[in-house]
């Protein structure tokens, strides 16, 4: 899920090879609900697999006039390429209360589709219908913004426009934010944005602001690929939130400074980390954090040749979910299952829960599998396996005043759980950190 934009990766038979369908589900507007049933506009994009060749292959999208930019990659990592004409004639529909649905309810809603095809027990894409431009491309990674960015620039250019150096700051941070989450591209962008933002607020003796924009720029050098530049950034915001009791960051900080030490190749500097980190949310009873530092935590004892210790990290990370009620908990346990077993590859299952599994075959069980496991919550597997349900405008609108007066909110995000509060208050199965949106 990314800025209220849902991506489902589907695999399917294609002349030639592996293929999947990257289809895209808008949740950003208002959601049509009746009789059970809920919908949201859709597009589609076939992509392979990335040829090694780049350099034949940048000369080859010259000559065709499109230059493919840094492309998309699967939840695994592998890059892919667009192959055709993006499909906008498309609605992905769904069960509004997550129950199973069948197909003759999909036909009898939309009876002149095209066709009708079935991506989980509760949810279809159905062909032919919406709007027909199908010879749209849209922008690769790195060329259109999210609206997060949009409006970090505005609310740049606003404080800039009117001499506020503390909302130029915030501005600044809420951007550099957004970008470090995004491509390595974006990632190394957003690097001297976050310098910028965190010496606007030592000047003006912020501390857990600071704190804040250096724990982004640790991010962001992450992203990038800059892990020894990571930590320096990480080690001098976990000294400012320890010295200023900001409780809250520093466990975020914690767990970034853990995943540096992990790509450093030091799984055993990243265990200390992570068991401070699972102190400090206990002292808190933040359990939302905990379960995802069990699951890194699993990762590095997996990296260490510990299995058996891993095993039992990654159950408890599951058990976490399993206490929390979150939707994903179905998934981890079927790739905790899937490790514990050293079994040689993760079987392809439809979206949606225990049997879902966006991934292709052949991924090998041990640390990759744990690794893979967790970035598919970047590709949204709890709004999936919630049946994606979505707020009521309503309860949209009480969630983001509560967090526009809330003390930890910048004006785009949440430093507490260090989510973007507009996406995030449109998906049903969320929750505030600490407990404040309305019930």
């Amino acid at each position: 899920m990314s800025e209220g934009r849902a991506v489902l990766w589907v695999p399917v038979d294609a002349e030639g090879g592996r293929a999947w369908d990257r289809i895209g589900v808008d949740v950003r507007s208002d959601v049509g609900q009746d009789a059970g049933l809920a919908w949201a506009p859709a597009s589609a994009f076939r992509v392979v697999p990335r040829p090694s060749d780049g350099f034949l292959r940048g000369i080859a999208a010259r000559i065709r006039g499109r230059d493919d930019g840094p492309g998309w990659k699967l939840p695994d990592g592998t890059p892919v390429e667009r192959q055709g004409h993006r499909r906008a004639d498309l609605i992905a529909a769904w069960s509004a209360a997550g129950s199973p649905l069948d197909e003759a309810t999909i036909r009898d809603r939309w009876p002149g589709a095209s066709a009708i095809r079935r991506l989980g027990e509760a949810i279809f894409l159905i062909e032919g219908v919406g709007d027909a431009k199908s010879d749209v491309a849209e922008p690769p990674p790195g060329l259109a913004e999210p609206p997060a960015a949009e409006s970090a620039r505005r609310m740049l250019d606003e404080a800039r426009r009117r001499g506020d150096g503390l909302g130029e700051a915030v501005a600044l941070s809420d951007l550099g934010t957004v970008l470090a989450s995004g491509s390595p591209e974006e990632a190394a962008s957003a690097v001297e944005l976050l310098k910028q933002a965190a010496t606007l607020f030592r000047t003006q003796g912020d501390g857990p602001r600071e704190a804040d924009a250096l724990a982004s720029l640790g991010l962001a050098y992450l992203g990038a690929g800059r892990p020894r530049e990571a930590l320096p950034a990480l080690e001098a915001a976990h000294e400012i939130a320890t010295r200023s009791g900001d409780v809250f960051s520093r466990k975020l900080i914690l767990e970034r400074a853990a995943m540096a030490r992990s790509n450093l190749g030091d799984p055993a500097g990243a265990l200390g980390l992570l068991d401070e980190a699972i102190r400090s949310t206990r002292e808190l009873g933040d359990r939302q954090q905990e379960w995802r530092l069990h699951w890194i935590r699993a990762i590095a004892l997996a990296d260490l040749g510990r299995q058996d210790l891993a095993a039992i990290a990654a159950e408890e990370s599951v058990s976490t979910l399993r206490h929390l009620g979150r939707p994903e908990a179905a998934w981890f346990e079927e790739q905790r299952r899937q490790f514990r077993e050293k079994g040689a590859a993760l079987q392809p299952v439809p979206f949606g829960g225990p049997q879902g599994n966006p991934f292709p075959r052949g991924v090998p069980a041990g640390p990759g599998l744990l690794r893979m496991a967790i970035s598919a919550t970047k590709a949204m597997s709890a709004f999936i396996a919630s049946g994606l349900k979505t707020t009521t405008p309503d309860v949209r609108t009480a969630r983001l005043a509560t967090c526009r007066n809330c003390e930890h909110h910048t004006g785009l995000r949440c430093r507490i759980c260090g989510c973007f509060t507009e996406a995030k208050s449109r998906m049903a199965h969320e929750r505030c950190p600490l407990g404040r949106w309305p019930g």
